[in-house]
């Protein structure tokens, strides 16, 4: 049985879903004061903020948030493209 990933936000996503309105460090002491919830990974320390504190934060404090947010977490990072050349040979310098 596989075990289902935690979904969280990281603190640079909470100042971007707070549309910039405090900084990461405001968000690192409102997590380590209780004030935002989540977990730590345990090895590299990192935060991972639980997105329904983050709302519940900005209605708290009447902050509205950044266009797009309110549906957070989001599913996954978008997937970087390359194009390739549509002939065989590898990259052409004129």
């Amino acid at each position: 049985m596989k075990s289902k990933k935690k979904q969280g936000l990281t603190t640079g996503d909470v100042v971007k879903m707070l549309d910039g309105l405090i900084t990461r460090s405001t968000v690192t002491r409102y997590f380590d004061n209780g004030i935002l919830t989540g977990w730590k990974n345990p090895i590299t320390g990192r935060r991972l903020i639980d997105p329904e504190s983050v709302k519940a934060l900005a209605k708290k404090s009447g902050i509205e948030l950044s266009e797009g947010m309110e549906n957070w977490p989001r599913r996954g990072r978008p997937i970087k493209t390359i194009s390739k050349p549509s002939s065989g040979g590898g990259p052409s310098f004129q």
